[in-house]
């Protein structure tokens, strides 16, 4: 370390200059962090499957997975609602015995609610996003 006054070299721990006896001015490091887990944004997701068009007859409840994470199920004709952080999530929808799966992104800014809604042959599934 050299003294910022004069330039002469001098230990890394001095207080002051051995040779113009200015104080040495003390190094402070910030420390970038990330939030605590509760500090973290979240906002929330209401996923809604209206009555309507089903893949199958006995296709009643749908899986869903954020992330690749389990998070709930919602009923044929029913909604549930998740908390989640901000920013861009996978979801993923499961629905029957042997799954049909439907994969979407959508980035979560405010609060949102999702509709789900199936075409007439029951193949086909959309993904409504409306925020709040």
């Amino acid at each position: 370390m050299f003294c910022i006054y004069c330039g002469t070299e001098i230990p890394d721990h001095s207080k002051f200059c051995l040779e113009c006896g200015k104080p040495v001015p003390i190094k402070i490091q910030l420390i970038k962090t990330e939030p605590p887990a509760e500090d973290i944004l979240k906002k929330q997701v209401s996923i809604y499957w209206p009555e309507g068009y089903m893949p199958c007859n006995s296709c009643t409840i749908i899986d869903i997975r954020i992330d690749g994470q389990p998070v709930s199920s919602v009923l044929y004709g029913q909604s549930m609602a998740y908390s989640i952080p901000v920013g861009e999530h996978q979801f993923i929808f499961s629905v029957g015995i042997n799954p049909y799966r439907y994969v979407f992104n959508l980035d979560i800014q405010n609060h949102t609610i999702i509709t789900l809604k199936f075409d007439q042959t029951g193949t086909r599934m959309s993904m409504i996003p409306e925020s709040l």
